[in-house]
């Protein structure tokens, strides 16, 4: 008897072929490749816009601490040198002679005021994250001007 009992379910799918699941694989290699490009881009966003900021809030944090007491301890020297020192690997590098002749006087202040074996006072304190404050804006600008084709292609 070969009938089919009413209540019997039948398997009426037909079985792969043997082979390679080519749209297995191209799904695999599609979600691998938007993978990799959105965490390319999450990475350039991170590096174009979020360092930046922060950046700008922890000299403006740096600011903010120095303002509480008439001179600054070792200790929050030490830590805005250590700051300057990750931040600095980070600038691009900029041809103006301006921002590098400003660049070096920050560094002589900053190293002064580091290794000196006296505490710093407030107001020298308060002069280097101003110098440092205004690196950042040039060396934002110079970004700018780098990522539209300023300065950097002219002959």
């Amino acid at each position: 008897m070969n009938a089919l009992q009413p209540a019997a379910f039948a398997d009426i799918e037909a079985p792969l072929p043997p082979g390679i699941d080519w749209s297995g694989w191209l799904q695999f290699g599609a979600t691998v490749l938007v993978w990799v490009v959105a965490s390319v881009l999450l990475f350039w966003l991170v590096r174009r816009y979020y360092r930046p900021w922060a950046a700008a809030w922890r000299l403006k944090r740096f600011y903010a601490v120095a303002m509480v007491g008439e001179t600054v301890t070792k200790v929050q020297v030490w830590q805005f040198y250590a700051w300057a020192q990750r931040w600095r690997k980070q600038w691009p590098s900029v041809g103006e002679e301006a921002w590098s002749h400003s660049a070096e006087h920050f560094w002589k202040a900053l190293n002064q005021a580091a290794f000196s074996s006296e505490n710093v006072s407030r107001e020298t304190y308060l002069q280097l994250v101003k110098q440092a404050q205004t690196l950042l804006q040039k060396t934002q600008q110079a970004g700018w001007k780098r990522l539209l084709g300023g300065q950097r292609w002219k002959r």
